[in-house]
C-alpha cells in the first residue's frame, strides 16, 4: 500500500489554529451583539439584517470552499449569513485541530516520526481523501483497533473456550483483523502490541486451536492421531501474513522487523517459530517491503539448518530446542523469505545480485562483488528443505529474472548475470530435484529470457545477442554461452503441464510486445506501404514461430524420453502450447517491456490460462499445432496492427458500404478489436478471416512465415 505522509510544524500550526479560533470567537461575539441589538427594536432598523446575522444553516452541514471572487460561499442557493460564514470557519478550525491532534498522537505512539524537531505527521493511503474522518480511521483508530484486536486474539487463543475478555471468538477477531490487514499502521501496531515472538507463537496456537484428536477407544496410548481444519487455520494465518507484510512497510517499525524476527526464531527453546515465520512469509500474493526481505534473508542465511521437518510431536531429542511447531511450513530459515521474493522482484535482485561492490565491465556484463559470489556459493551448496528442495531458491531466481528490462542503470545487467547463474545451477540438478513449483519457476526464468532462447535457435548464443528491428530495446544479454542450459531447462519445463503453459503463454506475450515495438519503430507506417514495417513483421512472425516450435518439440522429446508414446506426447504438448499461446497473445504489453521482456512473475495474472479459438482436443500433432498457431499469431498481429490505426480507412468498409464496426461484435465503433473475444470464438474467427480476404486489407504472408518458423524451431531441438 503506497502512503502519503502529511507533515506539519506542531507549534506553528497550533498557533495558526489558536489565532483563527480567537478571530472566530470575536466574530461570533460581534454577530451576537448586532443581532440582539437589532432584535431589540420593534421593527428592523435595517431591512434584512437579522436574516444575515441569524443562525440559519446548521453547523453540522460543514463548510464549503469559497471562490476568490466572493467573500462567502452560497448556502442552499441563497446568500450566506454571517453565522454561516462563522460556522464554516469553526469547522475549518476543528478539522485542522483534528489533523494536528492525530499527527501528535501518532508521533507520541512511536508509529510515525519526523527527523525535524517539532514536526509531526499523519498518513493516508494513496487515493484516500484527506478528510478528518479518514485521518482518524487510518491513524489513531487503526492503532486503537490493532491494540484491541491483538490483545483479544492473544486472550482468545489462551483461553479454554476460545473467547477473549471482550467476548469475541477467534473467528470474530480474525474477521475484524481482515478489514484492516493491509493498513501499515494497523499492522505495525498489532505486531508491536503483542511483540514479534508472541505474534509468531500465535500462528502455532491458531493451528492447535483448529486441531482435534481423532483417537478412539482402541487407540494406543503412544499414538496421537489428529485432524486439522486446515481451511480455518489458513484463514487466520493468511490474515496474519497480511498484517506482517503491512508492518514491514511501516517507516518506523519496518526497518527493525527483520532483526526482531531473527531474535524470535533463535531464542533458546523456540527454533520452531521458524515454521510460523515461513508460513506468514509464504502467504500467496503478498508484497513485503524489499529492504525488509533483503535484510531478513541476509540474517537467515547465517542460521544453520540440518533438514529437520516440522512434526507433531517433535522428536524427543529436538523438543527442547524447537518448542511448539507449526507443522505445515518448513523449518528452513530461508524458505519463507526467498519465497516472498517471488513477488518482490526488486528484493530478489538486490539479494541475488547486490549492486554494492559490483560493476559493469567493458563488454557490458555485470561483474559481481566477492560478497555476492560468496552468497551464491552458500546458496547453491547448502541443505534445503527435504520435501521442497531448492523450491524457494528457484522462486527468488524467478523474481530476479523479472528485472530483465532495459534500464538506465545496471539493473538489467545485474538481472542478466543472476539469470545466467540460475540457469547454470538449475540445469545441473537432477530432474527429480524439482517440485511442480520449481518447474514453474524455471518456466518463469525462461519466459523472461525469450531473446536469449531466440539466440539459441538462431545460432547466436555467444552473448552477442541477435538484433533486428523490434529488438532495439532488448535488455542485457546473458553473460557467456548458456545454450546447453536453455536446452536442458526447456526440456525440463516441457514435462509439466503448468510449466509448459507458463512458457507458452510467455511466448504469446512476447509476440504481442515485439509487435508493439515494431509499431513504435515505424510510427507513421501503414501495412503494405513499403516502409520496412512489413519485413519487420515477417521476421518477427518467423521468430515467434521458431520459439513456439522449439518449446513444443522440446516438450515432445522430453515426454517421449520418459516413456510417453510419440502420438500421446504430440497431443499433450501441442494442445497445451496452443491454448497457453493464445492466452498470452491477448495480453496487453507491459508498458516498460516492449520486445525486451515479457515481465512475468509468480503473481502474474492469467499465466497458466488456456484460451484458443480452436478445439484443443483436435490439436494432436505438430502439423495441427502449426496450422492452428499460424492462424492465432496472424490474427493477433493483424488485430494489433489494426488497433494501432495502421490499416487504410477503406479496410473498415465492406462491399455494401457498411462500416465493419456496426457489423461485428468483436470490433467497436472506433475499429478497436477485442482480441480476447476474437480468439475465443470460432464464428468470430471465420468473420475475421473473411475480412482479411478483402482487397482493401494489404496482403501479408505472416502466416507463412510463422509456419516456417515452427519448422525451424523443431529442427533446432534435434541439432
Amino acid at each position: 500500500m503506497r502512503l502519503t505522509y502529511v507533515s506539519m510544524d506542531a507549534e506553528g500550526v497550533q498557533g495558526f489554529i489558536d489565532a483563527l479560533q480567537s478571530w472566530v470567537d470575536d466574530a461570533e461575539v460581534e454577530r451576537s451583539e448586532l443581532y440582539n441589538l437589532s432584535n431589540s427594536w420593534d421593527e428592523e432598523p435595517v431591512e434584512g439584517v437579522e436574516e444575515l446575522l441569524s443562525i440559519s444553516t446548521p453547523y453540522a452541514l460543514g463548510y464549503a470552499p469559497v471562490g476568490s471572487g466572493s467573500a462567502f460561499a452560497a448556502f442552499g442557493g441563497r446568500p450566506a449569513s454571517m453565522a454561516d460564514a462563522i460556522n464554516t470557519l469553526q469547522r475549518l478550525v476543528n478539522d485542522l485541530q483534528t489533523r494536528l491532534d492525530e499527527a501528535i498522537a501518532m508521533n507520541d505512539s512511536g508509529i510515525t516520526f519526523s527527523a525535524e524537531e517539532g514536526v509531526v505527521c499523519y498518513y493516508l493511503p494513496d487515493g484516500v481523501e484527506d478528510t478528518p474522518e479518514n485521518v482518524k480511521t487510518y491513524n489513531s483508530q487503526s492503532i486503537a483497533d490493532a491494540k484491541a484486536d491483538a490483545t483479544a486474539l492473544e486472550q482468545a487463543l489462551a483461553s479454554k473456550d476460545g473467547t477473549a475478555e471482550d467476548g469475541r471468538t477467534v473467528e470474530e477477531i480474525a474477521e475484524a483483523m481482515a478489514k484492516k490487514q493491509d493498513i501499515d499502521i494497523y499492522g505495525a501496531a498489532f505486531v508491536n502490541t503483542v511483540g514479534v515472538d508472541t505474534f509468531l507463537d500465535m500462528v502455532q496456537q491458531v493451528q492447535a486451536d483448529n486441531t482435534y484428536s481423532t483417537a478412539s477407544s482402541g487407540t494406543s496410548q503412544y499414538a496421537h492421531p489428529k485432524a486439522e481444519d486446515e481451511a480455518a487455520t489458513d484463514s487466520v494465518v493468511n490474515t496474519m501474513g497480511h498484517i506482517l507484510a503491512a508492518a514491514s512497510h511501516q517507516s518506523v517499525t519496518g526497518p527493525g522487523l527483520a532483526a526482531a524476527l531473527e531474535t524470535a526464531v533463535t531464542e533458546d527453546g523456540h527454533k520452531g517459530r521458524t515454521a510460523a515465520m515461513n508460513a506468514l512469509l509464504s502467504v500467496e500474493g503478498l508484497h513485503y517491503n524489499a529492504g525488509f526481505l533483503v535484510d531478513l534473508a541476509d540474517r537467515m542465511e547465517e542460521l544453520p539448518y540440518d533438514g529437520t521437518r516440522p512434526t507433531y510431536p517433535m522428536p524427543a531429542n529436538k523438543v527442547d530446542d524447537y518448542g511448539p511447531v507449526y507443522t505445515r511450513a518448513s523449518l528452513d530459515p530461508l524458505e519463507g523469505v526467498l519465497t516472498a521474493m517471488g513477488t518482490n522482484t526488486e528484493a530478489a535482485l538486490e539479494y541475488l545480485a547486490p549492486e554494492d561492490g559490483g560493476a559493469v565491465d567493458a563488454a557490458g556484463n555485470w561483474v559481481p562483488s566477492q560478497a555476492s559470489a560468496d552468497r551464491w556459493e552458500l546458496l547453491t551448496n547448502r541443505t534445503w528443505d527435504p520435501d521442497k528442495g531448492s523450491e524457494a531458491l528457484t522462486t527468488a531466481m524467478a523474481g530476479a529474472s523479472a528485472q530483465r528490462m532495459p534500464s538506465d542503470d545496471s539493473t538489467d545487467e545485474r538481472a542478466a548475470w543472476a539469470t545466467g547463474e540460475a540457469m547454470t545451477y538449475l540445469s545441473g540438478l537432477d530432474e527429480d530435484a524439482f517440485t511442480q513449483t520449481g518447474r514453474d519457476n524455471v518456466a518463469i526464468i525462461l519466459g523472461n529470457s525469450m531473446a536469449d532462447i531466440e539466440d539459441v535457435i538462431n545460432g547466436n548464443a555467444d552473448s552477442s545477442g541477435a538484433v533486428f528491428v523490434g529488438d532495439a530495446t532488448r535488455p542485457a544479454v546473458l553473460p557467456g554461452n548458456h545454450e546447453s542450459d536453455i536446452r536442458a531447462l526447456t526440456r525440463l519445463v516441457g514435462m509439466e503441464e503448468s510449466s509448459l503453459s507458463i512458457l507458452s503463454n510467455a511466448v504469446g506475450r512476447y509476440s504481442t510486445a515485439r509487435n508493439q515495438a515494431i509499431l513504435d519503430e515505424y510510427p507513421d507506417a501503414t501495412l503494405g506501404d513499403g516502409s520496412g514495417m512489413d519485413e519487420a513483421f515477417k521476421t518477427a512472425s518467423r521468430n515467434d514461430g521458431a520459439l513456439l516450435g522449439f518449446i513444443e518439440q522440446s516438450a515432445v522429446s522430453a515426454l517421449t524420453g520418459h516413456g510417453e508414446s510419440e502420438a500421446h506426447a504430440n497431443e499433450l504438448a501441442a494442445s497445451t502450447v496452443l491454448g497457453a499461446f493464445g492466452a498470452g497473445l491477448s495480453v496487453v504489453p507491459h508498458p516498460a517491456a516492449q520486445a525486451a521482456s515479457v515481465v512475468v512473475t509468480a503473481a502474474t495474472p492469467g499465466l497458466t490460462e488456456q484460451m484458443s479459438q480452436f478445439d484443443l482436443t483436435q490439436v494432436e500433432d505438430a502439423e495441427d499445432l502449426s496450422d492452428a498457431a499460424q492462424q492465432e499469431a496472424f490474427q493477433a498481429a493483424m488485430a494489433q496492427i489494426s488497433n494501432a490505426g495502421r490499416l487504410p480507412d477503406a479496410a473498415y468498409i465492406d462491399y455494401n458500404g457498411k462500416d465493419l464496426g456496426d457489423l461485428y461484435d468483436w470490433m467497436d465503433d472506433d475499429h478497436q478489436i477485442d482480441l480476447t473475444m476474437l480468439l475465443s470464438d470460432s464464428t468470430y474467427r471465420k468473420q475475421f478471416n473473411h475480412w482479411m480476404e478483402s482487397p482493401d486489407v494489404p496482403s501479408s504472408d505472416l502466416e507463412i512465415q510463422f509456419g516456417a518458423g515452427i519448422g525451424h524451431g523443431h529442427d533446432k531441438v534435434a541439432d
